[in-house]
């Protein structure tokens, strides 16, 4: 019986290190190539309940470099709850829209474009948000090419990046 006991308890506390682990965002995946070595950190700071919708948004995720240039990598969800707190760029997977080689063009930039839309209010940083995810919703829903609605997208996709960036800061 006390070995029972012990066991059990034993459990119980194996169990409460692997979630407080993954509560803190412990839970990484490392990638690694010629130029630069990268681990992506799920944060997860609060436990939550997402459904199991699918309803696919892709989002940026900030990785951790160990070499530069190092841009956030880009990640599809199930849906934006699944997305927690990392920043989500259109609804649908990342892969059917966005060229990443086109985006990442676009973050030598990110200094200056930031600094343009730092001046703008909350009120005037949400409508952005709303206008370029019409503009992508229309991208995707027009008769052009796949790499043309690609390229676009991607280009809208950087704005809202820096958009919802100067979001979290107010």
């Amino acid at each position: 019986m006390k070995t029972l006991l012990i066991a059990i308890f034993v459990l119980i506390i194996s169990s409460i290190s692997v979630a407080a682990q993954y509560i803190e965002g412990q839970e990484n995946k490392s990638y690694k190539d010629d130029t630069m070595t990268i681990t992506t950190m799920s944060v997860i700071e609060e436990p939550m309940m997402c459904t199991m919708e699918y309803a696919p948004v892709c989002a940026e995720v900030q990785v951790q470099c160990i070499k530069a240039p190092c841009f956030p990598m880009k990640q599809t969800f199930g849906n934006a709850c699944s997305a927690g707190k990392n920043s989500i760029l259109f609804e649908w997977e990342c892969s059917s829209y966005l060229n990443e080689t086109v985006y990442n063009k676009y973050e030598p930039k990110r200094e200056a474009v930031q600094k343009i839309i730092s001046k703008a209010n909350y009120k005037t940083l949400v409508k952005m948000n709303e206008l370029l995810d019409q503009k992508i919703k229309i991208v995707k829903m027009s008769r052009i090419a796949v790499e043309m609605q690609k390229e676009r997208i991607s280009k809208y996709a950087f704005i809202k990046s820096v958009v919802n960036t100067q979001l979290s800061a107010k």
